[in-house]
């Protein structure tokens, strides 16, 4: 039995629960994962999209920085040119030496750009190298107010102190002076270099926006393609989830329930669902199978003589329980000197005796005629559909049946009590 099982198993077909279950698991853990990666992808996506606009605020902050240090100077320089008083250029120096807008904003911009560094900060350089420039005619212009307004170089910076004025300059009175600071501080050549300022600081303000659209659409294009693949791959998890829960409900709880409702009614299971479910089934099926015949074997041996082959006391017993009593003949019929058959022949002989007794009976009497062997050489033949007008017709059939016997010496049979069951 468990060889035949061990070898039913290598053909039961069917897929593997276990094998099924290895690759749903494999296959759920490995879309898990890239879902794990597509969303730190789309997170670091968003982080970057996040610095580089921070990059580009702050960026775009400093270069208008320059412009409005610029602004601030060239107003300073003007407020001191129109009314001479000191204070103006203390603030045109303090933002110069102290503060360093136009110079810090562009060390920041070189810090926020990193290697990116290009145009934008070749612009902005250009615009301070103007700023630069049109400082040292500012300078002048300052000079020119010192001396018309008579400060000694020591209420000033060095920076104006040490400019020379010409010849031309210096002959000029005080008010002329005070004009010609005027002059230069808005003529045309001054605000020239006002506009390359403002150009170079709009074109610089140009190549950020340029440079920050471009990264940002970058980054966003490699988001779209994990966010897509995203989309993918929580669809292949939910069919994944889907595939499984189809598999367990087809392949395991149909058959299971089917095997469940099978086994509480004794009946055989179809072979059907997972491999491991289809060796249950069989499995199963055979046990059952064999506990049937067994069954079977053992109801027979409990109801029939194993020597005769014909029904014994305890079938007698229920046959009478069970049989219309009303119409029925019963006739206990027994071996004469069996007891000296078994004595000179010994019991082998008897037991061929008592066997062609059997079959003799089995001959003569109808199929409808129960036949029993009551114990040792004693029978009782139960005539169903039977009346009292048939006691002749079995006297002469118990006859014949001795005149068959007649010719042997292992005896002949005799009816020791024969009677109609209303009768008896």
């Amino acid at each position: 039995m468990p060889a035949r099982m061990g070898e039913r198993n290598t053909e039961t077909g069917g897929m593997k629960l276990s094998v099924v279950c290895f690759v749903f698991v494999a296959a759920a853990i490995i879309t898990a994962a890239a879902l794990f990666l597509a969303d730190s992808k789309i997170n670091t996506g968003y982080q970057r999209m996040e610095q580089a606009s921070e990059r580009y605020v702050s960026a775009q902050l400093a270069a208008m920085d320059l412009q409005a240090a610029s602004d601030f100077l060239t107003d300073r320089m003007r407020c001191f040119a129109v009314t001479g008083e000191l204070r103006y250029l203390n603030d045109y120096f303090e933002e110069v030496e102290a503060t360093k807008r136009r110079d810090n904003a562009l060390s920041n911009l070189e810090e926020l750009l990193e290697e990116n560094v290009g145009s934008a900060y070749d612009r902005l350089a250009e615009a301070l190298k103007y700023s630069n420039e049109l400082m040292q005619r500012e300078f002048v212009v300052m000079k020119l107010v010192q001396t018309a307004m008579g400060y000694d170089d020591s209420q000033v910076p060095e920076a104006v102190s040490s400019v020379a004025l010409t010849p031309e300059e210096l002959g000029l009175s005080a008010g002329d002076q005070m004009q010609r600071a005027q002059r230069y501080a808005f003529d045309d050549e001054y605000m020239a270099y006002k506009e390359h300022i403002h150009e170079n600081v709009q074109a610089c303000t140009q190549e950020l926006i340029l440079s920050s659209g471009n990264k940002l659409d970058q980054t966003m294009q490699n988001m779209k393609h994990f966010l897509n693949m995203q989309t993918v791959l929580t669809i292949m998890l939910l069919l994944v989830v889907v595939l499984f829960g189809s598999f367990v409900i087809i392949q395991v709880r149909r058959p299971l329930t089917r095997m469940v409702t099978r086994i509480k009614q004794q009946e055989s299971v179809p072979v059907s669902g997972a491999a491991e479910l289809r060796f249950v089934t069989q499995t199963y099926n055979e046990i059952l199978e064999e506990n049937l015949k067994a069954r079977i074997k053992l109801t027979h041996e409990a109801t029939h003589d194993a020597l005769t082959g014909l029904y014994n006391r305890n079938a007698y017993e229920m046959l009478m329980d069970s049989v219309d009593q009303e119409h029925i003949a019963l006739l206990i019929i027994d071996v004469d000197k069996f007891k000296t058959v078994n004595d000179t022949y010994g019991h082998d002989v008897g037991d061929k005796v008592l066997q062609r007794v059997a079959n003799v009976l089995k001959e003569h009497f109808r199929s409808v005629d129960l036949i029993c062997r009551f114990g040792g050489d004693e029978f009782v033949v139960i005539m169903t559909r039977s009346n009292s007008s048939m006691r002749k017709l079995i006297e002469d059939k118990i006859r014949e049946i001795n005149k068959i016997r007649s010719g042997k010496s292992t005896g002949s049979c005799s009816i020791r009590r024969m009677g109609f069951h209303r009768h008896l």
